[in-house]
């Protein structure tokens, strides 16, 4: 792999999540759920970056999108067609302090929308690395940022990290490719009072609208459905992404802090046991049930989070030459084709 080159990977709750991570984000998840707009066929979204937590939704009606609250951004991954409405950009984006980067790349469109999103919250912990980024390119153009990203060996390489292993057989042709249809990520986010679109073919983030906080996914989800009435009924291939808090990583922080505070408690009572009362001595059994009870609820958010890196360990392996020498032993034992003719007679 050359540098400078961005590959495809997989479109998984695991892989976005501990890409994420990666990059020094907290807070934030990957993760899917079942329940928006309508289920992406066949498409693998190309993003990169962990610790957030990504919702696939199924519905953007108000009350679901108030089930996952607090949300920091929308990706709306679409089939791209020419878009018939004029809609201007924003000309003062910058003096709101909007951060927006031009798509240069073609295979990273999800990272980049993550990105977006990432960038306009400065409330979050995105690490030293991000911070790095956001304060180097401040005042740079669209067209600079988005060259940043590209040339940005640090995003880059997590996003290459999760690369699939390449098969050793033929590829097949996608129908899609024949085609030459083409699938496109937009982030819709909120910032300096206003909801923003943020699409890297754009020469600058378009302004939804003025609105709180607290409403802003409402007008957000209005506009995607308005991209979707745009499409023949028959367009199915549509996807929608929600990043919000990560609510296994606060977990596990306040399970820690918990399991700390306990371990001070049962010290003092510990000291204070001899000559103690009974309620002391009642106390301290409390405290050591808590204290058990408290890592075993640690134990299972750092099992799920070891059972992710597994998942995506095993995504990174090339399992072709195991299979090809497992299929060739069979094969010089006389033991293949028969469990070939057996396979096909069922």
């Amino acid at each position: 792999m050359s540098a400078g080159n961005w590959t495809t990977i997989e479109s998984d709750p695991g892989v976005f999540t501990e890409l994420i991570a990666r990059l020094g984000v907290k807070g934030v998840q990957v993760r899917t759920r079942e329940g928006v707009v309508r289920v992406l066929d066949g498409v693998q979204s190309r993003i990169g970056l962990f610790l957030w937590q990504v919702e696939e939704l199924y519905s953007l009606d108000v009350d679901s999108l108030r089930q996952l609250e607090p949300i920091y951004g929308l990706i709306f991954l679409f089939k791209w067609q020419p878009d018939p409405r004029q809609r201007e950009t924003s000309a003062d984006y910058e003096e709101r302090d909007v951060f927006f980067a031009k798509q240069v790349i073609t295979n990273a469109c999800a990272t980049q929308a993550i990105l977006g999103v990432l960038l306009n919250h400065p409330e979050l912990e995105i690490g030293a690395e991000l911070s790095q980024f956001r304060e180097f390119t401040q005042g740079f153009s669209s067209e600079l940022k988005g060259l940043a990203i590209s040339n940005s060996d640090a995003i880059r390489e997590v996003h290459n990290s999760f690369t699939p292993p390449h098969a050793l057989l033929p590829e097949i042709p996608d129908e899609d490719d024949e085609k030459g249809e083409a699938f496109h990520f937009v982030a819709y986010t909120w910032r300096s009072g206003a909801v923003w679109e943020l699409d890297g073919l754009q020469q600058g983030p378009i302004c939804l609208g003025e609105c709180a906080e607290e409403a802003w996914t409402e007008r957000a989800a209005a506009v995607i459905n308005e991209r979707i009435a745009l499409y023949a009924a028959s367009e199915i291939k549509f996807s929608l992404l929600a990043l919000v808090k990560c609510v296994g990583w606060c977990r596990r922080t306040a399970l820690e802090e918990q399991l700390a505070e306990n371990w001070v408690r049962s010290a003092q009572l510990e000291e204070s046991l001899p000559g103690s009362a009974s309620p002391a001595r009642e106390e301290l059994a409390r405290c050591r049930a808590d204290g058990a009870r408290l890592s075993s609820l640690l134990d299972e958010e750092n099992r799920r989070r070891a059972q992710w890196s597994e998942e995506n360990l095993r995504r990174r392996t090339d399992y072709v030459p195991a299979i090809f020498n497992l299929l060739r032993a069979l094969a010089a034992e006389g033991e293949l084709r028969p469990l070939v003719e057996a396979a096909r007679a069922k």
